[in-house]
């Protein structure tokens, strides 16, 4: 089974068809979306075109409260339940699907860009929301600062917003996947030996609160750990023009 996340750049409509492109040309069994912004209009008119396109038949959308930036799930399998978590600044999904492996519970999320303390309290609510599936994953863009992936202060360089994003008191903040790993999560991309990757940015990003920066995830529980066996970030022709972020891509067995 294949995974993949992505931040598809959702304020610029014009671009869709060359993020569908670039999912189509990975096929994944399951697609998860941050800034599905467009996603809802026209009756839904986009869900149902990258349902058609992509072979993925099952589909759901949360939607965020005050800002656009949605997110969405779609999936080769049924979904057995569906639940969209409040409390988010943008949106959080949760999609449970019965896979070859057993039961399997997906989180997709796009934490709040503001703070650490912010991003902490949303990863919380969603902790606290899991269930009793022992099989569960949380992936999306996390805006947040891996302490494994060697940052060091003095040679970022931070802008303002940065700054405020991603510090406090003058240090580099990395509480929300300590978090997640205290909670039984393995970051992916760290057991492959690919946390040195970047998903932002591309050639097309104009977001100053990007940097060369790894803030897309793809995490599983301890049961799934030994089933990972490929870990991708995608970068080609393609991606470098389709959004401000890279798509990641799990392959469990």
């Amino acid at each position: 089974m294949e995974i993949m996340t992505y931040n598809i750049l959702g304020e610029h409509e014009d671009h869709l068809g060359n993020v569908l492109a670039a999912v189509k040309a990975q096929s994944p069994d399951f697609l998860a979306i941050q800034e599905a912004n467009f996603f809802p209009k026209d009756d839904n008119r986009y869900l149902r075109l990258f349902s058609q396109e992509l072979g993925l038949p099952f589909y759901e959308i949360s939607l965020a409260g005050e800002y656009d930036y949605h997110v969405a799930s779609f999936s080769k399998y049924p979904f057995k339940r569906v639940n969209k978590l409040p409390g988010f600044r943008n949106a959080c999904l949760q999609t449970d699907i019965e896979i070859e492996l057993g039961m399997l519970s997906v989180f997709n999320t796009h934490l709040t860009p503001y703070t650490e303390d912010d991003r902490l309290r949303e990863i919380e609510i969603l902790l606290t929301a899991q269930g009793d599936i022992e099989n569960r994953i949380i992936l999306g863009d996390l805006n947040s600062l891996s302490p494994d992936d060697g940052y060091d202060l003095n040679r970022l360089d931070l802008n303002e917003s940065q700054k405020k994003k991603f510090t406090k008191n003058g240090e580099l903040q990395f509480e929300v996947i300590r978090r997640l790993k205290a909670a039984g999560f393995r970051d992916t991309m760290l057991e492959a030996g690919e946390n040195h990757q970047t998903t932002v940015p591309t050639p097309v990003n104009r977001d100053v609160a990007h940097g060369d920066m790894r803030l897309d995830y793809i995490l599983v529980t301890d049961p799934l750990g030994s089933k990972v066996k490929k870990v991708e970030v995608v970068k080609n022709e393609l991606t470098n023009k389709a959004s401000d972020h890279y798509p990641v891509l799990v392959e469990l067995a």
